[in-house]
């Protein structure tokens, strides 16, 4: 690998100490029983189920909201054969939303709509309050029904869409109201000794009018609605309930703000979305929702809309189903999403530890339309992982394993990296190192050794190189009582190049704990460009950077650190800028130029 090629690598980050929400599931709402094998397939981990033509109580059981007849219920509303199928093949958690309660319930004494409103006060599709107790009574027959029958509903919502009065089943509950019957069906639910959590309002992330901000607001301003609401629920689409409308990466911010601080954080979960598939790209689109809600809202739960016209087309799996199976397969229920970073515009990513089932995935989507080489760095994760890719001509396929190494991201492409074994010992990872030409003698510090107890009885420590002819006297010296230990090289004179080089720390019980990192050797020397690229120089730089830029079509330059944080924000009025680095710290710095209708991305270091 040449210098210019490492200069090209994008760097991604995994941060075992950084830890955020836990994993729920995975999955789609309830899919017809042909096609179960499909979702299994998919790795779905989750489902959500719905009580929408459905009802189990066509008329009161008794006139009795305490007392549940479940004799009177009607058993033919769910096909219990099929959930005990899928709870056989995989699916972990199920959840379960009401389109309307039972139309004896309602003003309207209908599943849906009789007149256009979707204030609570001017509609009559709506329950009727003094019926509260008796619609806490048939979710809760529902509950106990699915659970005689060995499915166990993880999780209940009692209105989909509560501001959407449809021709199909639906009702209408307020803000106000919404608490209010959580203050009857949370307090119902322990007493009857039930697990159930409570997610709302699952109302449409573009709606205004009752908006998801009124419902959290006003929940989490009761005491007892607060703390009988777990979950915040969002569905992704405009505010016609159709088109897709997923949050943008702040938007996720504000939504997971407003669910996890008070009294009472909640985790917030995507419960429906539809992006329909037409193309490759739709797939493409799929995978960045995800991504987004992973990783700005913090979701611990994805469901989208029907299986049907998404995943599959006419009964045949969509490249929508293969993007799907990159996550849903390999994190499952449990897995923890940890500390991650990209250095690259183009390049998304998402890392999970699942510490019961010891097993590390990392998902990276390249967005863009040249391949992009990834150098993967993080102190203590695996060396090697199996690797699983979709694109346009590949279906969630397994392809070469990644060892410890920089790697290709073809363009448009998603990438699973997933893990089951890792070394029990320990050794910080090592930043890359950029030299000039006929630097003088080196020392690298090692960190962080150990077998994995603090211990560093019985370890040994070996290094390598693949590029002897550029550091030719690299040595590695013993390990010292505070688990630390100094590499030691003097690159070759007038030589320029990359070379890897390998730390092995052994003990002759477990596998071993590796850690690489890249030494480039470069001049001062102008680099030669293009006319579409951004020139930086001296690289590495001390006090001053020169940034060329293509063309006067840039309007703002912004700098960040390999972590995201912003250092600095230029507005740019010449194609030459000067960059004061002499306040800098050591590392890796990230460049990115933005003007109307494009950006552009580079990186250099300060050494």
């Amino acid at each position: 690998m040449t210098s210019d090629q490492f200069d090209k690598a994008a760097t991604v980050t995994v941060d075992l100490s950084q830890t955020f929400q836990t994993i729920q599931g995975m999955g789609t709402f309830e899919t017809s029983p042909l096609v179960a094998d499909e979702f299994i397939d998919m790795g779905g981990s989750a489902m959500r189920l719905g009580v929408i033509g459905n009802q189990l109580e066509w008329e009161n059981d008794n006139d009795d909201p305490f007392v549940l007849n479940m004799e009177a219920l009607d058993r033919s509303a769910w096909d219990f054969d099929y959930l005990r199928y899928l709870k056989a093949n995989g699916v972990e958690k199920f959840i379960l939303t009401l389109w309307s309660a039972p139309a004896w319930m309602k003003r309207n004494l209908s599943l849906n709509l009789t007149e256009q409103s979707i204030a609570w006060e001017n509609t009559d599709n709506k329950v009727e309050p003094y019926y509260y107790d008796e619609y806490a009574e048939n979710i809760i027959a529902t509950i106990r029904l699915l659970k005689n029958e060995g499915i166990d509903v993880y999780a209940v919502c009692p209105q989909n869409e509560p501001a959407f009065n449809e021709y199909y089943e639906s009702g209408i509950l307020g803000p106000e109201q919404f608490r209010d019957f959580i203050k009857i069906l949370g307090p119902r639910l322990d007493a009857e000794g039930l697990d159930t959590r409570i997610y709302m309002p699952e109302q449409v992330f573009g709606q205004t009018f009752y908006s998801m901000n009124q419902y959290i607001t006003t929940v989490k301003a009761d005491a007892v609605a607060d703390a009988n609401t777990d979950i915040i629920a969002v569905h992704g689409y405009a505010n016609d309930g159709i088109t897709p409308g997923t949050p943008d990466y702040s938007q996720w911010n504000g939504l997971w703000t407003s669910a996890s601080t008070g009294n009472h954080p909640k985790e917030l979960w995507m419960t429906e979305t539809f992006i329909e598939y037409t193309n490759f790209l739709d797939a493409m689109s799929l995978a960045g929702a995800i991504h987004g809600g992973l990783k700005y809202g913090n979701i611990s739960w994805w469901t989208n809309w029907a299986f049907e016209g998404m995943q599959l087309t006419k009964m045949k799996p969509t490249s929508s189903l293969y993007a799907s199976k990159n996550f849903f397969k390999f994190i499952r229920p449990g897995a923890i999403r940890i500390g991650s970073s990209s250095d690259h515009v183009d390049l998304l990513e998402t890392a999970f530890y699942h510490p019961q089932n010891k097993i590390y995935t990392i998902v990276m989507i390249n967005k863009g339309s040249i391949g992009i080489p990834v150098n993967l760095k993080g102190s203590n994760i695996p060396s090697q992982y199996q690797a699983f890719r979709t694109s346009q001509f590949l279906n969630c396929i397994q392809v070469d394993s990644v060892k410890d190494e920089i790697f290709l991201l073809p363009p448009n492409s998603i990438t699973t990296l997933y893990a089951t074994i890792n070394s029990a010992l320990t050794m910080d990872a090592i930043q890359d190192i950029f030299l000039y030409v006929n630097a003088p003698l080196q020392t690298v510090n090692v960190t962080g050794i150990s077998n994995g107890s603090g211990s560093i009885s019985g370890l040994s420590l070996s290094v390598q190189t693949d590029n002897a002819g550029l550091i030719p006297d690299l040595a590695v010296g013993a390990i010292g009582a505070g688990g630390t230990a100094k590499v030691t090289f003097t690159p070759a004179a007038n030589t320029t190049g990359t070379a890897k080089v390998t730390l092995i720390l052994s003990d002759g019980t477990n596998p071993d704990r590796e850690v690489s990192f890249y030494i480039v050797m470069g001049t001062t020397g102008l680099p030669e460009t293009t006319a579409y690229e951004i020139m930086v120089y001296p690289n590495p730089a001390h006090d001053k950077l020169f940034i060329e830029l293509p063309e006067k079509r840039f309007e703002v330059l912004i700098v960040t650190d390999i972590s995201g944080k912003v250092i600095e924000s230029i507005l740019v009025d010449e194609s030459t800028i000067i960059l004061k680095t002499h306040n800098y710290q050591r590392g890796i710095y990230i460049i990115r130029v933005t003007g109307k209708n494009e950006t552009m991305v580079t990186r250099f270091v300060i050494h």
